[in-house]
């Protein structure tokens, strides 16, 4: 047991299980927990096999183990992140988000953050930037968690040198 929960836990971290989840749906929490359950049942499976010590344990255990394991991960992570889910929809934990890019980006990334409360983001400030002129007026000092960028990839320079302007900003961009 020891060492499946050691596999686990080192798949968990290269796959990034234990990386934030906000503004996911639980699709991709739960469809990760099972890959990375399974990669770790057959990672042990492996082990017995290889070491044969498979004969020590008794295949009923194995099964129920696994399946209990898999049952018990899934529910526990489905109850977390339906609480925490419910918290920022009702505005605790929340994220403060800036928003810049063009307006039509802008509206359509405010409005779906409106419409998913349970996400835990807040646009706190939107800045409209339309050539690399704006930039020089750029005034970000608002207190924000992210900046959230809403520029088409055409717009390609732009945002390159929207990013050089960033680059000493504190914030996850």
């Amino acid at each position: 047991m020891l060492i499946g929960t050691l596999l686990f836990q080192l798949f968990a971290s290269f796959i990034g299980l234990y990386n934030s989840w906000r503004g996911y749906y639980g699709f991709s929490l739960i469809r990760n927990t099972i890959i990375i359950w399974g990669l770790s049942s057959l990672t042990l499976l492996a082990l017995l096999t290889a070491t044969k010590t498979g004969g020590e344990f008794s295949r009923v255990w194995l099964v129920l183990w696994l399946g209990t394991t898999l049952t018990a991960l899934l529910i526990s992570k489905g109850i977390i992140y339906g609480f925490a889910a419910y918290l920022r929809s009702k505005g605790i934990n929340q994220k403060s988000v800036i928003v810049i890019g063009n307006l039509g980006g802008i509206s359509k990334v405010s409005k779906q953050l409106e419409n998913a409360k349970w996400s835990g983001f807040k646009v706190t400030k939107t800045i409209e930037v339309n050539s690399i002129e704006d930039l020089d007026t750029l005034n970000i000092h608002a207190i924000s968690s992210e900046i959230w960028l809403t520029l088409p990839v055409t717009e390609g320079k732009l945002i390159q040198s929207l990013l050089i302007k960033l680059r000493n900003h504190t914030q996850n961009i």
